[in-house]
């Protein structure tokens, strides 16, 4: 299978380990010249996936088990075929409520069973649990009508689109209700800790296969106490923030006003808004964490490599690798 895909798929998904059973029912035609994109090949089938497990050469990642049908409709568009990628909704944060009742409420009796099922997706550390997936295809356009998934004691919901009828460009709607940060940070070891609070959010994407370079959107994160999880960032943190030599005299300090917008573009993270901060009962800002706008950034490979090698070498009891940010 390696030699068959040599030069097919990127180096990294030419020694992943799989396991578990696939079968599949496919149609393959030729109809030379009767498309409006000229002569080319159709497909049309489905993927069933049986407890199937997939993962990196060396445990970076891992998904599984996989069940579940994975619809198939490839090929051009005829001329005429009314047939378009659909659109997503608005994923803002004004309309946050809305959505929620929408992606996040009970909404699976109505689509019925999930398409596809994950139990759980890691990179580094365990990311997603329970994915259940509602999926369509037609002509060249695969549609995530409806996604959810457990993450870090909370959830993930939304939508996507994928148009593969000329060249395979997607579309990501996502909502985060409820996560924890003190159990982000449980997860990756060395920041342990640092962050306590909820976190609701919404992020919209859209990019090609050209990579994380192609990548383009937005993300907006707010964060709030709830019961047994309170709005606090720890005294380790804001030492490192203030000074690595700076002595701090006081402790773990609660906040009331936690925000996070950025960008993506170019395969950056390019951070519009990003405060910590609590007014007390005086009215006074005793506390006051912020970026400048549009002046800080992180490569996004950087990132999800210094997690990957900051969870695997904490696992092994080596020093961590701390994600760098600043002006590129």
């Amino acid at each position: 299978m390696r030699e068959a895909l040599w030069g097919a798929l990127p180096d990294s998904l030419l020694y992943v380990e799989l396991d578990g059973r696939l079968s599949s029912t496919l149609s393959l035609s030729w109809e030379p010249g009767s498309t409006a994109a000229g002569p080319g090949a159709r497909v049309r089938g489905q993927l069933t996936a049986r407890d199937v497990r997939i993962a990196g050469e060396y445990g970076e990642y891992a998904v599984g088990p996989i069940n579940g049908t994975i619809p198939i409709a490839l090929g051009p568009r005829d001329s005429g075929d009314p047939t378009r990628a659909p659109e997503l909704a608005a994923f803002e944060p004004a309309e946050f409520e809305r959505l929620r009742r929408q992606y996040v409420g009970s909404t699976a009796d109505a689509l019925g069973p999930a398409s596809l099922t994950v139990g759980e997706i890691s990179y580094g550390f365990p990311l997603l649990q329970n994915l259940e997936a509602w999926l369509s295809a037609e002509t060249g356009v695969m549609e995530i009508a409806r996604f959810g998934a457990d993450a870090f004691g909370g959830r993930l919901s939304g939508a996507a689109v994928v148009d593969a009828s000329s060249d395979v460009q997607y579309n990501l709607g996502l909502l985060c209700e409820g996560v924890r940060l003190s159990e982000v940070c449980r997860r990756i070891a060395p920041i342990e800790g640092y962050l306590s609070g909820c976190v609701d959010g919404s992020a919209r994407l859209r990019g090609t296969r050209g990579g994380l370079s192609g990548v383009v959107g937005r993300a907006d994160f707010w964060t709030y106490s709830r019961k047994g999880e309170k709005t606090k960032i720890s005294k380790r943190l804001l030492e490192k923030i203030a000074s690595r030599s700076m002595k701090m005299v006081f402790g773990d300090r609660e906040f009331d006003r936690g925000i996070m917008s950025l960008y993506m573009k170019e395969g950056w993270l390019i951070f519009k808004e990003l405060e910590i901060s609590n007014r007390n009962l005086l009215g006074v800002t005793d506390l006051s964490v912020k970026v400048v706008p549009l002046n800080n950034r992180i490569a996004i490979d950087r990132l999800a490599g210094s997690i990957t090698a900051a969870a695997q070498r904490a696992g092994a009891g080596q020093p961590a690798i701390e994600p760098a940010m600043g002006a590129p």
